[in-house]
């Protein structure tokens, strides 16, 4: 090994104590490049045609640990685990929509609408919601689940849903 190579560490932050002047990052552009993408992460907003202007959140629907996306909602021990279907908010945008926590919302776009539990946390950074999931319908408010909001969009990578580029608002439930 040269004097300037180095092994990473391992845990949260695996490039801490590098000297900057000795790093070399070789990146293989691939397939990205022959398709006109950038082979690198680059931070691109996100694209919600349906939503933009009008609906201000971000909404992430990352899995819930007790499921396998919509798999093992039919077992009760593990509902019971998950507790009531939440969507996660900043304290900051829920004080300025006057929800509380545990208070039921509705989270809705042009796409359709779900009722859920508000858990405020400064683990979700604002701008940005979470529902963790996937909970059937049938166990949900008013048996609506999230994917009332999620686009049908394809990503431009591989052709997949675009489930994470979803922009929503969240409100107070009056029903």
């Amino acid at each position: 090994t040269s004097p300037n190579s180095s092994i990473l560490a391992t845990g949260a932050m695996p490039l801490a104590n590098f000297d900057e002047d000795s790093i070399t990052l070789a990146v293989a552009a691939g397939r990205e490049a022959l398709r006109g993408l950038d082979p690198l992460p680059n931070g691109e907003p996100s694209v919600d045609d349906e939503g933009q202007g009008q609906f201000h959140l971000q909404l992430i629907t990352p899995p819930r640990r007790q499921f396998l996306n919509s798999t093992f909602n039919e077992i009760e021990y593990l509902r019971s685990q998950a507790g009531e279907p939440t969507i996660m908010i900043n304290p900051k945008d829920a004080a300025a929509r006057g929800i509380e926590e545990k208070m039921r919302v509705r989270v809705f776009s042009k796409r359709g609408e779900c009722y859920l539990f508000a858990h405020l946390t400064e683990n979700t950074a604002p701008g940005v919601t979470v529902i963790e999931g996937l909970y059937w319908p049938r166990f949900m408010l008013k048996n609506r689940g999230v994917n009332q909001l999620t686009s049908q969009r394809l990503t431009d990578m591989g052709q997949s849903c675009a489930f994470h580029c979803n922009l929503v608002e969240v409100e107070p439930s009056l029903d």
